[in-house]
């Protein structure tokens, strides 16, 4: 049976018609926040529109015709967040911030040969080797102690094998990833570490107006510009 959920309790950034049906497919616990990210089925049926039913939704995403950062998913619940790359077949998709919420933006092949994912810890591990968990839930081991929480590494999509690093750093490219600026990019002005209970925050310059935002929220996404294609108006 579907785990469902009433779509007037669904989370605004699925950006879905609230009106026409009275259910929606639950997320499933996978390698996104729940708060972040939207099942696939809705993306499928709902969003980019593949499908009129749950049933034929279900159907596409059963024959195995859709990956998810390069790995075939089958469940039509797996949760599809910040950054992810969607194929099927010749289309290709990356998920990025948008001021309503998340976009699902059509991008070039080329584009989804690679992603980013964005260090959000490290630890040391057995025999001295870091490891680093990403904002996708992700880990990976690495002997760069130099790598930090904020960097955002580029992984290649086929293999996972880092293919550059984005260094949060002033006078690189960001993106603000939710809050009331969600969407906007500029470049890191400044880093405010706080020494207080306040979070740490960041200065963006945003075509010249200088926007504050909690340190969180900031995704490196280039350095004199952005690596991956990102629409005017998502």
């Amino acid at each position: 049976m579907m785990a469902i959920t009433k779509r007037y309790n669904a989370p605004k950034f699925w950006r879905i018609k609230t009106k026409e049906k009275k259910f929606i497919v639950s997320l499933r616990v996978g390698p996104h926040n729940k708060k972040s990210a939207i099942p696939l089925l809705v993306i499928i049926r709902d969003i980019l529109e593949y499908a009129h039913t749950a049933k034929e939704a279900k159907e596409i995403v059963k024959k195995g015709l859709i990956k998810i950062n390069g790995v075939v998913r089958k469940d039509y619940k797996f949760p599809v967040g910040l950054m992810d790359i969607l194929e099927m077949g010749t289309e290709y998709y990356m998920v990025l911030p948008h001021r309503k919420g998340l976009s699902i933006q059509p991008i070039k092949k080329t584009d989804a040969e690679r992603r980013l994912v964005k260090i959000v810890r490290k630890k040391i591990v057995k025999k001295g080797r870091i490891q680093l968990g990403f904002h996708t839930g992700e880990t990976m081991l690495v002997d760069d102690n130099s790598l930090k929480p904020g960097d955002v590494i580029i992984l290649t999509t086929k293999d996972k094998k880092i293919s550059d690093v984005l260094k949060f750093e002033v006078g690189n490219t960001a993106m603000v990833t939710t809050g009331r600026n969600i969407g906007v990019v500029g470049k890191i002005k400044e880093i405010i570490i706080e020494r207080s209970s306040r979070p740490n925050r960041v200065v963006l310059d945003i075509e010249g107006r200088d926007v504050d935002v909690p340190m969180d929220y900031v995704f490196v996404v280039g350095k004199e510009k952005p690596v991956i294609s990102i629409a005017k108006e998502l």
